[in-house]
């Protein structure tokens, strides 16, 4: 953090040095504070390093702080969903004309620093100034702001989760398929209804509890389940008629309509992605 304050500059030549070094504590720093903070034993920076003063009344804090916020998430396109995270940046006590903000980036330090951890990819990092006032009759405060944009690696949920139950969902249609001699023709679908149940919560635990908005992904679970239980409850109704046998022909039409929703179906959730 560097700041300039003209209180504490002085002649290079009538004192013989151009710069030096003081204990933090011994001389007047910015207040800024992270104002979306969300951590109760937040503190402004650790540890008290000195600061470099230059007799321009240039000065330098070099600290660092570890910093816990929080963001609206933006679920919608899981697992495929690009987050975005702003900290806001500014001075508690000091307004626009006691004291200016102009955040800087430093690009190339961006991805040697980010400690990738498997879930998220950092896309990048921007920075701008704002100014806000909360009263019409009180001075504007600066702002220093810094985006975080993420993107969630979706390859071990694509494997593990999406694709397996894109193939099981399509099992629910083979059970027109299975002849009524076999005596495992509703079982069949009822167990595939509840796998299908079953990868929906996987993907459930997965996300935070987000009540604004749905994932895609969940709108297709729902859509296919939905269609399962139908299927169960054709299949039911058949299964009373099963000594006729043009109810052979009736359920494999049946099989190929089912079928053909579930890939539709599919086809929108590819879409909306």
């Amino acid at each position: 953090m560097r700041w300039q304050d003209e209180l504490i500059s002085w002649d290079p030549f009538e004192y013989d040095i151009d710069c030096v070094s003081l204990p933090a504590h011994s001389i007047w720093k910015p207040d800024i504070t992270l104002y979306n903070n969300r951590d109760e034993n937040y503190k402004h920076f650790l540890p008290e390093a000195t600061v470099h003063v230059c007799f321009d009344g240039s000065a330098t804090y070099s600290a660092y702080s570890i910093f816990r916020s929080s963001c609206n998430m933006n679920i919608k396109y899981y697992p495929s969903d690009d987050q975005t995270c702003n900290l806001r940046l500014s001075s508690w006590n000091h307004n626009e004309f006691e004291l200016d903000i102009n955040p800087q980036l430093r690009v190339l330090d961006q991805n040697e620093l980010f400690n990738d951890n498997g879930v998220w990819k950092l896309e990048g990092v921007d920075a701008w100034r704002e100014i806000e006032g909360y009263k019409s009759f009180s001075n504007p405060y600066v702002y220093a702001v810094f985006s975080i944009h993420l993107k969630r690696r979706h390859e071990f949920h694509c494997r593990f989760i999406l694709i397996p139950y894109y193939f099981c969902s399509f099992l629910i249609s083979f059970m027109f398929f299975i002849p009524f001699e076999s005596g495992e023709k509703l079982s069949f679908g009822i167990t595939s209804v509840l796998a299908m149940t079953v990868f929906q919560q996987f993907v459930a635990f997965s996300l935070p509890p987000v009540g604004n908005q749905s994932p895609v992904v969940g709108r297709y679970f729902n859509a296919v389940i939905g269609i399962g239980v139908v299927a169960l409850f054709v299949e039911i109704v058949l299964y009373k008629f099963k000594d006729k046998a043009h109810m052979k022909i009736v359920e494999i039409g049946l099989g190929i309509c089912f079928l053909l929703a579930l890939l539709i179906a599919l086809i929108v959730y590819v879409v909306k992605v």
